[in-house]
């Protein structure tokens, strides 16, 4: 069972269908942040800026604030609920300013399919992350590991993944699916002991 559209848009109220969510990474940053948010962040490195960094800025809003300083709060603080839970930065304290051309227009910005994009990054991170524990399997495990390097004295102090690395990729041998589900819940159903490596 796995998270569904129709799961991101109950739980979240995101919409999961309208425009997709995309765009570039390639744009002047000073001059898009002077010109949505209404003034420029110190410590742009590589289009991100840092999450507290908002919160400073834009973290208090006085009732009698001009129209174009409602909008460029409004801008902030979806920018920093997009750094904070939509689309985390591995760093955890930093939110590239590729979304911020995005909420422009907050008319387009929320026919965009918001939803749709969070779970796909969602999937996108779950893969990335899933990469220890699938080496822990390919170790351990006697189904379903690409061939192995094999015992090269210089590898004794490497990481366990270099086990199965090589400079073409890693090598599937002829017998091995790499999308086979069935093969898979099958194999490890009739595993005994005597094949888990310890």
């Amino acid at each position: 069972m796995t998270i569904t559209l129709q799961d991101v848009a109950v739980i979240s109220g995101l919409r999961v269908d309208g425009a997709p969510v995309t765009g570039t990474t390639q744009h002047p940053w000073i001059e898009i942040c002077q010109e949505l948010l209404g003034v420029v962040p110190d410590g742009i490195r590589a289009g991100q800026i840092r999450l507290d960094w908002i919160y400073q800025h834009f973290h208090h809003l006085h009732l009698d604030a001009p129209a174009g300083l409602v909008a460029a709060t409004a801008r902030a603080y979806m920018l920093y609920q997009i750094g904070c839970s939509l689309f985390p930065n591995p760093s955890g304290y930093r939110v590239h300013l590729k979304w911020l051309p995005l909420l422009a227009d907050f008319d387009a910005c929320g026919g965009l399919a918001w939803g749709a994009a969070a779970l796909a990054y969602l999937y996108r991170a779950l893969g990335t992350a899933s990469l220890k524990d699938k080496i822990w399997a390919w170790d351990h495990l006697h189904v379903g590991p690409p061939t192995s390097v094999g015992a090269i004295a210089d590898m004794a102090d490497c990481p366990l993944g270099c086990r199965w690395t090589s400079a073409g990729g890693l090598r599937f041998g002829a017998n091995v699916r790499t999308t086979d589900i069935e093969f898979y819940r099958h194999e490890l159903d009739q595993q005994r002991e005597s094949q888990m490596l310890l």
